[in-house]
């Protein structure tokens, strides 16, 4: 096994955290039999505000909410947010507060006889620490039916996660498992950037020996730097089996010694990556301990079933924190239907019950217990208990600010059990101005030997060179690749940006320069040949050979992503900069797959990537460039299309759009057939550009239709709307495949034969101009395909839209397009002259630079000539 050596290096403080945080990154391992009751979060808030928080996930989830002072919300999230295996990738959940406002949050996994819970750290990059390293705990052992587990959840883009001999490659929300039934105790996993770490075990029995009555394992650890020398332990309450401990240490030759109040004295040597690093410790079931160690440890506590001491009970999993991280405020939540225990812990020094409160009540009448010295060096406590806390929201604090404490939380019902510490002062080294997704990438760790095996998105890497050919083409899954989802994000309204120039009707012209520019600026002829030296490209021979000009080829070093505009299971969209030598100066958009994929998958992606590098047409989408060295799929560089969707947009100004009886009385009906028309105008413009390029496009429609930031439509090919995967798709059968085709925008001989052509991408622009004119709206509402196939075949199109600009002329316009013979609907080129001529009808002369997003006109210096494939635009601003 390579061992990988950490050196972490404590910084300066910058900000004290109390186990809050603007962003919280979590997931939820599988349980018993993989299938809970129910998962909860419970988002508190103990500041004097209210506070507005998000749940999102790689899925298409979304859930807002606001938590009032002093108050806990409960959100129940659907059971298949459960992560299963190691092929679920994109099951990792994210909680964002608004205005960057703390918030705690804790997790909750719960089926009748088996659950857990756990209080969620928060994921910021500390100061000086380059690589992050953490452990897996659980109580080890084998066990036949059930696994030992360790979950990570990646918190950041390009993320690098190394595990003895494989590493995984993770985007921000993405997850990944690891199952062992025999125990993960000890294993190593090191990060170039900090990561949400989960372990335990799925369904254990505590302890071993045939006393029955498993329970979910379930913690999120911290990295080795938030480890400890110092830490006081307390038995549970009620409880007379003895009490275990699992300690863990990082640091060859650590000594750890426990000192409790039943005599015993334990020391714990352990020898780290050299041997066994680490030692389960168990004391007697009423034994208060201190535990002293030469290096920092973590110290975890686990509860026994309920057979070990024939209770109400069953097992569950405590991380302990050490004595430098107790506080003096801490807010815990208690599940509904438990025997809830509060316990809190506190140095000598600070021991002034009359100043201690839980939820306002001082604790002069608690029962404080000492718990004994190892020497008088070292700062030993006392501890009382809160029994029947009732479920809710509960807060411990000391009335002096530098007071240290330390607060658990756990309860028992028949045949479960639950148990966490709150989350105290991890001191963690962050600046909250950073934004993860913007923290700089940097170069991930050299891999010695890089073998491939993908997984949903992501690379193992491990094994020798000699092992990849075998491993690729063993590993690779064969999963359709299906067309990506985009959900945008919030963005100013497009009337709140500068007024554009220059925005022709439908232009002629298809030479460019501003790519070509680009092109120069980053092309890298060595980048292809490094790529295929490391055996990192799976594309045959003919791509590569496109890519050695070195004109499309873009070395990842020259891409530095920024967070995510729209992601589906099988792939995601980036925003990102693009720029050489680290001059970021470019905003673009980077595409690439996510999920099992095949070699042919892969290269029909960059094939397909590839056609567009020929498109030089105003309202065509262009490409940018390759990536092939990234990560596990090539990223696809592409313009940035600041202003979203042309669907997007038709249902923002649907009301402006859509016409009452009062406006067809004047001339507002004829300036809005205008702004339509021209809309419909520039696509066919580009449609007949693509035509004659020999181009079929097969989905084209108004979500496929971008707009720049310059307000011009580019037709694009991506699918990254939302509404492909949901009413507007169905699946059928290609080749025994299964394949997302939509329905409402084909024409009857490609759903009956499979049969593509321009005239099939005529019927979809018949569609796409009636989605224009009736302001986004979804074609054959409330139809599905079965029947929409049978009325399409009895002549039935769709009527002319309601309440519309649509004229009479307009209307027949779209029927041409709806011919059941494809000889019978008219060409592109006849479309956008038509287009021309119902426009110039309108404004009695060819308005060459009127816009039609802000219904001006507006004359450049080229005569109306817009500017070309020049989409890499940020904020409404041409770069």
């Amino acid at each position: 096994m390579q061992l990988l050596h950490v050196i972490v290096i404590f910084g300066v403080l910058w900000t004290q955290i109390h186990g809050k945080g603007n962003k919280v990154y979590i997931g939820f391992p599988k349980t018993y039999e993989n299938s809970p009751q129910f998962l909860k979060l419970f988002v508190s808030n103990t500041e004097a505000n209210a506070i507005e928080f998000s749940i999102d996930t790689l899925r298409g989830f979304h859930d807002s909410h606001t938590v009032r002072n002093n108050q806990t919300i409960d959100v129940e999230l659907p059971i298949d947010f459960e992560v299963q295996n190691a092929e679920q990738r994109y099951k990792g959940i994210k909680v964002t507060s608004a205005n960057d406002q703390p918030i705690l949050v804790f997790g909750q996994s719960y089926k009748e006889g088996t659950s857990g819970m756990f209080a969620a750290l928060p994921c910021y990059p500390q100061k000086d620490v380059t690589e992050y390293e953490y452990y897996g705990v659980s109580f080890d052992g084998y066990v036949k039916s059930n696994t030992h587990y360790i979950l990570i959840v990646g918190c950041e883009n390009n993320t690098v996660v190394k595990t003895g001999s494989l590493t995984i490659y993770l985007n921000e929300m993405e997850t990944y498992m690891h199952s062992d039934t025999r125990g993960v105790t000890g294993t190593k996993v090191v990060s170039n950037k900090p990561i949400s770490f989960f372990s335990g075990h799925q369904c254990k029995s505590i302890p071993h020996g045939g006393v029955g009555h498993c329970d979910h394992l379930i913690e999120q650890l911290p990295n080795t730097a938030l480890w400890g020398k110092q830490f006081l332990t307390a038995p549970l309450f009620e409880r007379t089996a003895p009490d275990i401990y699992v300690i863990v240490s990082h640091i060859p030759l650590t000594i750890t010694t426990m000192v409790c109040s039943t005599s015993s004295v334990i020391r714990v040597i352990t020898l780290s990556e050299f041997a066994k690093n680490h030692e389960v410790v168990t004391v007697p079931g009423n034994a208060y301990c201190s535990i002293d160690s030469n290096n920092p440890v973590l110290v975890a506590q686990f509860a026994s079933g309920s057979g070990a001491d024939n209770t109400s009970s069953d097992p569950f999993m405590m991380n302990i924190p050490p004595i430098d991280h107790y506080s003096n405020k801490f807010a815990v939540v208690a599940p509904e239907e438990f025997s809830n225990v509060i316990t809190i812990f506190v140095t000598p020094e600070y021991l002034e019950p009359e100043r201690i409160f839980v939820d306002g009540m001082h604790q002069g009448d608690a029962n404080w217990t000492h718990i004994p010295c190892q020497n008088e060096t070292f700062v030993c406590g006392y501890v009382a208990r809160n029994v029947n806390v009732s479920e809710g929201q509960h807060t411990v604090y000391h009335e002096m600010d530098s007071a240290k404490m330390s607060v658990s939380m756990y309860g028992f019902k028949r045949y479960n059990g639950y148990g966490y510490y709150a989350i105290g002062d991890l001191k963690l080294d962050y600046s909250p101005s950073q934004s993860p997704t913007q923290t700089p990438t940097p170069t991930p760790t050299t891999i010695p030997t890089p073998t491939l095996v993908i997984g949903s998105q992501g690379v193992i890497v491990g094994g020798t060179i000699a092992a990849i050919l075998c491993v690729v083409t063993a590993a690779l899954a064969v999963l359709l690749l299906s067309k990506l989802y985009i959900k945008r994000k919030q963005r100013k309204r497009i009337n709140d940006i500068a007024r554009p120039e220059n925005i022709p009707v439908g232009r002629k012209d298809t030479t460019t320069t501003e790519n070509d520019n680009l092109y120069d600026e980053i092309k890298d002829p060595e980048c292809a040949k490094n790529v295929q030296q490391l055996g990192r490209s799976r594309l045959n021979s003919l791509y590569l050979r496109e890519l050695m000009s070195g004109k499309f080829c873009i070395p990842s070093e020259q891409i530095l992503q920024l967070d995510i505009i729209g992601q589906g299971e099988f792939g995601v969209v980036y925003r990102a900069r693009l720029g050489p030598r680290g001059r970021f100066s470019r905003v673009v958009a980077v595409k690439t797959l996510r999920g099992n994929f095949s070699d042919q998958e892969v290269e029909k992606f960059v094939e397909e990537s590839l056609k567009m590098s020929r498109f030089k047409h105003p309202h065509v989408m262009g490409l940018i460039g390759v990536c092939l060295d990234a990560g596990s799929a090539p990223y696809i560089v592409m313009p940035y299309m600041a202003n979203g969707s042309l669907l997007d947009y038709l249902k923002k100004e649907r009301s402006n759009l859509v016409l009452t009886e009062e406006e067809y009385m004047n001339d507002e009906v004829q300036e809005v057939m205008k702004r339509l028309m021209v809309m419909c105008n520039q696509i066919a413009s580009g449609m007949e550009y693509l035509a004659a390029e020999k181009y079929v496009h097969r989905d084209l429609a108004a979500r496929n239709c971008m707009i720049d930031s310059h307000f011009v439509i580019k037709i694009s090919d991506f699918g990254l709307s939302e509404d492909v995967f949901q009413r507007n798709y169905y699946r059928e059968g290609v080749d025994g495949e299964m394949a997302k085709l939509p329905v409402k925008w084909m024409a009857p001989e490609s759903l009956s034969d499979g049969h593509f052509s321009e005239k099939s991408d005529v019927w979809s622009y018949g569609v796409t101009m009636w989605e224009v004119f009736s302001g986004g709206k979804s074609p054959y509402p409330g139809t599905n395909p079965a029947t929409l196939v049978q009325m399409l075949e009895k002549g039935e199109r769709l009527p002319k839209p309601y309440n519309s600009a649509c004229s009479d002329k307009i209307y027949t316009m779209m029927l041409t397009c709806w011919e059941a013979v494809p000889d019978e609907r008219p060409s592109f080129k006849t479309l956008y002259n038509n287009g021309s001529k119902i426009i110039e009808g309108i404004a009695g002369y060819l308005e060459i630079g009127f816009n039609p997003f802000t219904a001006e006109t507006s004359c450049g210096e080229d005569g109306g000539r817009a500017a070309t494939e020049g989409g890499v635009m940020q904020e409404g601003r041409k770069e």
